[in-house]
């Protein structure tokens, strides 16, 4: 979503309290890229990226992964309803980031800030209904300042079901810079 010069330009205004024209000259330098507050960083080039050796391969058994429905549950924080992480998910999160690190070594490299893509193949333990894409999530999030610094440089997201296997139901990903 891209907003206007005015959509800009009233946002600063009712935020920061702003008059008209100084509103609308700063509103033009974020929109050209000069303003000295906000500017997007430069899209580095696969040259730059740090020491982590493409492709990165990561083999998550199935008792790694948590749904994204079971992400949150609800919880009173000083008598106000909220939500928080459950356990179940946290473990998972926490299972996944140690697994990553384990699998690209001591000392870890530093993590990317290119664009990626990632392949999630999952295979199920069963027969029964499994939606595999709701495994991205935490394991997206978990793999954040590991691999690469935020789950924002994800460009391309892929998951699929590669079939079942009873005795060793698991995720194979597959992370790697997208050509520039």
């Amino acid at each position: 979503m891209t907003l206007t010069l005015d959509q800009i330009t009233a946002g600063l205004r009712s935020q920061y309290g702003l008059d008209e024209t100084t509103a609308r000259r700063k509103a033009e330098q974020i929109i050209e890229g000069t303003s000295p507050r906000v500017k997007a960083p430069p899209t580095p080039t696969l040259e730059e990226a740090p020491g982590i050796q493409w492709p990165v391969r990561i083999l998550l058994p199935w008792s790694h992964l948590a749904s994204d429905n079971t992400r949150q549950i609800p919880i009173l924080r000083h008598g106000t309803p909220a939500l928080t992480l459950s356990a179940p998910y946290a473990r998972a999160k926490g299972l996944i980031r140690d697994r990553a690190k384990q699998t690209l070594g001591f000392p870890a490299p530093t993590p990317a800030a290119i664009p990626l893509g990632i392949v999630g193949a999952v295979w199920v333990p069963d027969h029964r209904i499994h939606d595999v894409c709701n495994f991205a999530k935490a394991t997206h999030d978990a793999l954040e300042t590991v691999v690469y610094t935020k789950d924002a440089w994800l460009y391309d997201t892929r998951w699929y079901r590669a079939g079942v296997d009873v005795d060793a139901p698991r995720a194979e990903l597959t992370i790697r810079p997208l050509a520039a």
